[in-house]
């Protein structure tokens, strides 16, 4: 149970080490901005990316953005999660989640 516990907790850590991080960039970007600096495409795009990170649903939609093999499933578990945030409710008509396929 100890275990568990402090498994926990690192990982709790770590997601608000992240958001804070995130946080520090946000703010470091919009002083790059005011200050009439160039902000690279690169850091734009990481930026974007920790903000998805932030939450499961971003984290789903990265899945997917990222591609591969199970595209097709991660798709379906992003469908099911979104309707469930919007409506409160499953998402899944039957409970269930469905396997999808992605044409290329």
């Amino acid at each position: 149970m100890r275990c568990s516990k402090d498994a926990e907790s690192a990982i709790g850590g770590a997601e608000a080490d992240h958001k804070r991080i995130t946080i520090e960039e946000a703010t470091a970007l919009l002083e790059a901005a005011r200050a009439g600096e160039k902000i690279a495409a690169e850091r734009a795009r990481d930026f974007a990316r920790a903000v998805l990170e932030l939450d499961e649903l971003g984290r789903l939609a990265l899945a997917v953005l990222d591609g591969g093999l199970f595209m097709g499933s991660r798709v379906v578990d992003l469908a099911a999660a979104f309707l469930t945030d919007a409506s409160g409710t499953d998402g899944a008509a039957d409970g269930e989640t469905e396997s999808g396929e992605v044409a290329s």
